[in-house]
This record gives C-alpha cells, sequence and structure tokens, in this order.
C-alpha cells in the first residue's frame, strides 16, 4: 500500500515538474524581462562598506549610515555629519553611467537623531531605435531617491528609525518623436 502511494505521489510531482502555465517564448518576440523597478537603489553608494563586499548593515555608525540602517544614527558620535559620494558606474564599459550621492545627519540631543540623503543614478545617453536602418533618438534616462529619517535609541543598545523615502525613475526622459 505505501509503494502504492509513493508511486502515485512520485508521478504527480513529477507531472508537475513539467507542466507550464505560461510560455516564455512568444512568437516574433524576445525574451527580455525586467528584473525589478529602480535597479539603482540596490547599488551600495559609499566605498567603505562596499570595499567590504556590502557589509554596511553590519559595521559601525557612520555618516553613510543612511543608505544601510538609519536607526544607527542614535549611536553616532559626533554632533553632525556631512557626506558626497561620486561613482562612475562600469566605467570600463561605458563613460557616461554614473551614482551620485549626497547624505547628513544631525544630532537632535544624545537620544534622538535627524538624517537625509539624496541619491541620483544616470544611465547616461541611450539610443532608441523604431528598426534597424533607424538613426533613431536619443534620450537620457536617470533614477533619483531622497530620503528623510528620524532615529532614537531606546536603551544601550538598542534604536529605531522611521524612514521616508520618494523614488522617481525616467526612463523615458525625451518625448517620442514619431
Amino acid at each position: 500500500m505505501k509503494i502504492k502511494h509513493l508511486t502515485l505521489a512520485l508521478c504527480l510531482l513529477t507531472g508537475f515538474t513539467f507542466a507550464s502555465a505560461q510560455s516564455t517564448d512568444a512568437p516574433g518576440k524576445d525574451y527580455n524581462p525586467i528584473i525589478t523597478s529602480v535597479p539603482s537603489l540596490s547599488i551600495a553608494p559609499d566605498a567603505a562598506a562596499t570595499g567590504m563586499g556590502d557589509v554596511g548593515a553590519a559595521t559601525d555608525a557612520s555618516v553613510n549610515s543612511q543608505y544601510w540602517n538609519p536607526s544607527k544614527y542614535a549611536f553616532i558620535e559626533d554632533e553632525a555629519g556631512f557626506a558626497m559620494s561620486y561613482t562612475p558606474w562600469l566605467s570600463q564599459l561605458v563613460s557616461d553611467i554614473d551614482l551620485a550621492y549626497l547624505t547628513g545627519y544631525m544630532k537632535l540631543d544624545d537620544m534622538q537623531a535627524l538624517s537625509a540623503s539624496l541619491r541620483y543614478f544616470s544611465l547616461g545617453e541611450v539610443i532608441l531605435r523604431e528598426s534597424l536602418g533607424d538613426v533613431g533618438y536619443a534620450i537620457q534616462p536617470y533614477e533619483m531617491a531622497i530620503d528623510m529619517a528620524y532615529s532614537r535609541l531606546l536603551s544601550r543598545n538598542l534604536s529605531m528609525s522611521v524612514a521616508l523615502r520618494y523614488i522617481y525613475s525616467d526612463l523615458m526622459s525625451a518625448d517620442d518623436p514619431a
């Protein structure tokens, strides 16, 4: 009896493995999925944490904590801080893709802090073409995010923060000439 149930379960699982409700190969279309929206938000803006393998969440509080965990500002010693960074993204492939990042914080007292950041990711100049022989037209897509956070120390080893983020993505920055 157990062998009968095991065989039936194995056949059902094998059948479901090869079943597919959606086809990824539409006739005449290339399969080109969009993985995420605003993928530039996953690019770490500070060189120190990136150089350590993107471990910014596991490091001590610094001026760049806004990206990793703004609640770390409650533990920071200095009264205020400001940082600016510029990263030429994929510079060995193209010369006009870059990430600019501006961040800062201000301690209100020993237990609370305010912080903000601005990130601007430019995808450079992109030429769009309707067909193979088309001259095309240039667009300059970009993505931007503005963050603001309030951090508070709850105990000697615990803090929390509330952050707001405004995200803007302009991937078609030129009007369609057609």
